[in-house]
């Protein structure tokens, strides 16, 4: 079996090798930030008093991308597959995978949710408290009088510190079996394209998989977690001082040129969505390489490493 830092020094060496790899996850981010950007064009347009109107239209957006989802998924580990065992890949077969196991990996992601959704079951108290406080009615039958404000802000401010508690339960209980399903159902997907496994097949092989090497599993979950949040530290970062610089330039331009203040909200989203395409597709990659590469490791696949095939 290949070490953890043997599976992400030669991950990322596949993919210096087949930058070709970032596509997938450049049609996902782009496909999603173009429904996002839809749905957010379509709630400027609609009045307050329409709102209603969008929910049907948000639903129907993350239907969409769910499933293209699922398409581009099982392409992308397919690509990694490739890359990973010969040392090429193509965008032949981003295609050939994902027209291969595009019906798995959909129910597969179905399933997932579905057990995921359980989850809000620890919602329950946190929603109970707030259906009978009353504060619903008082919203809607509320008028636009000072003392029935100041009545509503007080009602608030008391159904949120009876809140803190239960949100505070749910909050902890939900990430804790977000964090189990995580680790029992890791390998569900790459079950499906590696290994050619049926739907069921894939939970079942997943779930021994774990049993077989849960330690290394663990640590390696554990390691792109680590990974995960440094990144999003230094990223955070790293924005938050261009979005500093950017607004410095655009004050000083808005000066001189009363354009730029014009412009300027519009520059900062078009940055935005090019912030999120750029981070997205290379997180995006390097994750799925390193998963994919991973998983071929503990079952014992061929990989491609140094101009050579080795089995481990």
């Amino acid at each position: 079996m290949e070490s953890i830092f043997g599976v992400l020094f030669n991950g990322l060496k596949s993919i210096k090798n087949n930058t070709v790899l970032f596509v997938p996850a450049i049609i996902l981010i782009a496909i999603s930030l173009a429904f996002q950007t839809v749905n957010d064009i379509a709630a400027s347009l609609v009045s307050p008093e329409n709102v209603w109107i969008i929910l049907p239209v948000s639903l129907c957006s993350t239907l969409l991308v769910f499933i293209i989802s699922a398409y581009i998924t099982a392409g992308h580990i397919g690509m990694s597959k490739e890359a990973i065992s010969t040392g090429k890949t193509a965008m032949s077969h981003l295609t050939s995978y994902a027209n291969r196991y595009f019906g798995r990996m959909l129910a597969a992601n179905i399933i997932l949710f579905l057990i995921q959704a359980v989850a809000l079951i620890f919602w329950i108290p946190a929603l109970y408290v707030i259906f009978n406080s009353g504060l619903s009615d008082t919203v809607m039958n509320m008028d636009v009088s000072p003392e029935e404000a100041l009545a509503f802000v007080d009602s608030f401010f008391a159904l949120l510190a009876t809140l803190i508690i239960p949100i505070a339960i749910g909050f902890i209980l939900t990430i804790i079996y977000e964090f189990i399903v995580l680790v029992l159902f890791f390998f569900v997907g790459y079950n499906i394209v590696i290994d050619d496994l049926s739907v069921i097949g894939s939970f079942k092989n997943s779930l021994s998989l774990l049993k077989a090497k849960f330690f290394q599993v663990l640590l390696f979950i554990g390691v792109l977690i680590i990974i995960a949040l440094f990144s999003i530290i230094l990223i955070f970062i790293a924005l938050l001082i261009i979005m500093l610089i950017i607004g410095i330039t655009l004050g000083i331009l808005s000066v001189f040129v009363p354009f730029f203040e014009t412009i300027a909200p519009i520059i900062s989203m078009i940055f935005g969505l090019l912030v999120g395409l750029v981070l997205g597709t290379i997180l995006g990659t390097v994750y799925t390489v390193w998963m994919t590469r991973f998983y071929m490791s503990i079952t014992e696949k061929q990989l491609y490493v140094e101009e050579r095939l080795t089995n481990y």
